[in-house]
């Protein structure tokens, strides 16, 4: 579904994608809020660096897709 650029939506289909909501996506998204080191969080989310560096950059500037 087609959202506008850099609005919440297009923030929460992006993390959408990258997660598919899983379990390990949800570990990741509070370890995140927690400022945690993106190293503990793949550590305990199973989920890539790559996709936690994305992730990560996301939260903070969601107008640099």
């Amino acid at each position: 579904v087609p959202v506008p650029e850099g609005s919440q939506f297009a923030l929460l289909q992006k993390k959408a994608e990258l997660s598919k909501f899983t379990e390990e996506f949800l570990v990741s998204e509070a370890m995140l809020m927690d400022n945690e080191p993106i190293e503990k969080i793949v550590k305990y989310s199973g989920l890539s660096e790559k996709d936690m560096l994305e992730l990560r950059r996301l939260q903070t500037d969601p107008s640099k897709k």
